[in-house]
C-alpha cells in the first residue's frame, strides 16, 4: 500500500482507496503521481532561504547600520518565497 495525493484536495490517501475520504473524489482508475524527492528537497531549500532571510533581518535590527545585512537578508527571504510559489505552481500543473 502506497500513499498518493488526491488531485482535488491534495491530501494523502491510500492508493487502494476507492474514493478520497477527505473530499469524496472517486479514485478508481485514477493515476496520481506522488510528490518526488527532488520536489521535497527543493521545498526544504526554499524554506531554509526564508528562515535565513528572517534571521538576518532580525539580527540586523540592533546594529549601527541595519542596512548592511538587511538587503542580503531581504533577497534571501523574497527568493525563498518566489521559489516556494514556483514549486507550488509546477506541482499543481503536473498533477
Amino acid at each position: 500500500m502506497a500513499l498518493i495525493y488526491c488531485p482535488d484536495c491534495g491530501k494523502q490517501i491510500s492508493d487502494s482507496a476507492p474514493a478520497c475520504p477527505h473530499c469524496g473524489r472517486p479514485m478508481l482508475g485514477c493515476v496520481v503521481p506522488a510528490i518526488s524527492e527532488k520536489y521535497k528537497k527543493q521545498k526544504v531549500g526554499a524554506i531554509a532561504l526564508i528562515v535565513l532571510g528572517t534571521i538576518g533581518c532580525i539580527g540586523s535590527v540592533g546594529t549601527d547600520n541595519p542596512n548592511d545585512g538587511a538587503l542580503v537578508s531581504s533577497v534571501f527571504f523574497c527568493g525563498g518565497i518566489v521559489w516556494l510559489v514556483v514549486l507550488r505552481m509546477l506541482s499543481r500543473r503536473s498533477s
